[in-house]
């Protein structure tokens, strides 16, 4: 079963190769060794191990086409917090002015890195969680929605910050490192609520009624 797949990943990766798209050229070395894989140890044993080997794709640097979306959003957000907080603000595309200044919404202020770093941890995180696929899917969409909000939340604070300081703080690096504590404290967050919805382990005496019944129904058998 996975060597026609094996074969399309190739060609995908020969296409890509002559046609210089880098992307498409990681992305088909990936999902080629999955499939070589798959091809070597079986169908029974590539489907027990399906997470770790699906989870490589995020090795894949993919996500600059969301970029110009993600500034995009950004802005909304700010502009919106801002309106909420009775800041005057004008806005022009991605430039946001305030009294004080004005600020670019850039590539590196749309939230991306957040995004796909969010994506990764959440997908383990829900895989190692819980134990029905429904409450996996949840946490994954959980874990792409939040940091989206968050970063809308933390341009905001940037403007914010510079506007009631009167532009000496939130304007320079030390943003930067505002914006990876504020990740920081949000990956946590996450963690956190996804916490209360964890699938509980079984007790010792449950085990040991799951074995009994096992054996029972293999005596039966």
């Amino acid at each position: 079963l996975a060597l026609p797949l094996l074969t399309i990943s190739l060609f995908v990766g020969l296409f890509a190769y002559a046609s210089d798209i880098s992307v498409l050229r990681q992305l088909s070395a990936v999902t080629s060794v999955i499939f070589l894989l798959w091809l070597l140890v079986g169908n029974k044993l590539v489907w027990r191990y399906k997470f770790p080997l699906v989870y490589l794709l995020f090795a894949v640097p993919m996500g600059e086409n969301l970029i110009p979306w993600l500034q995009d959003v950004t802005a909304w957000f700010t502009v919106f917090f801002l309106h909420l907080n009775g800041i005057p603000v004008y806005v022009d595309g991605l430039y946001i002015q305030v009294p004080t200044g004005m600020f670019e919404v850039a590539v590196a202020c749309s939230g991306i890195r957040y995004l796909i770093a969010s994506a990764a941890v959440g997908a383990l995180f829900g895989y190692l969680t819980y134990q029905k696929t429904y409450k996996q899917v949840l946490f994954f969409i959980f874990a792409l929605v939040l940091p989206i909000l968050a970063n809308g939340i933390r341009a905001y604070g940037i403007v914010a910050i510079a506007y009631y300081s009167d532009m000496k703080y939130a304007t320079g690096a030390d943003h930067l490192v505002y914006g990876w504590l504020f990740f920081g404290f949000i990956i946590i967050l996450m963690f956190w609520i996804g916490g209360f919805f964890a699938d509980k382990l079984p007790t010792k005496n449950q085990e040991k009624t799951t074995a009994v019944h096992k054996l029972n129904r293999q005596s039966l058998s």
